[in-house]
């Protein structure tokens, strides 16, 4: 049972294959990409103008990493904002350096030593 052929899709058999060379002029090619402008919709048009603006895709890929960063910025931090105990006075200390390795071998994640203070009896 053969189906009949569609007269409103072309017959593909006869418009390619290795025996169809196909050579488009350079009218031909700005009127199809004037035709696929008019064609096209919002969202493609908004995203073909984003798309010719080098600084806006940089901003959009920085705005990409910090919504990414803040979704995983419980694995990413080293210490609960809310746990008890945390020092308030060292709030403003000095800076630390974040390091990967200590005596007790070294992690991926950095860290930094805690605060400790003693005084002296003397």
């Amino acid at each position: 049972m053969s189906k009949a052929p569609d007269p409103t899709q072309p017959n593909l058999a006869q418009t390619t294959g290795p025996h169809v060379s196909i050579v488009e002029t350079e009218d031909a090619v700005e009127r199809r990409a004037k035709e696929a402008y008019f064609t096209a919709s919002q969202s493609q048009l908004i995203w073909a103008r984003f798309k010719k603006q080098k600084a806006a895709l940089i901003a959009a890929y920085v705005l990409i990493f910090l919504v990414i960063s803040g979704l995983f910025a419980p694995f990413l931090s080293p210490y609960d904002p809310t746990v008890a105990g945390r020092d308030k006075d060292y709030t403003n200390g000095a800076p630390q350096i974040p390091e990967f390795c200590d005596k007790n071998g070294c992690s991926i994640r950095p860290f930094i030593h805690p605060v400790e203070r003693e005084r002296s009896m003397a």
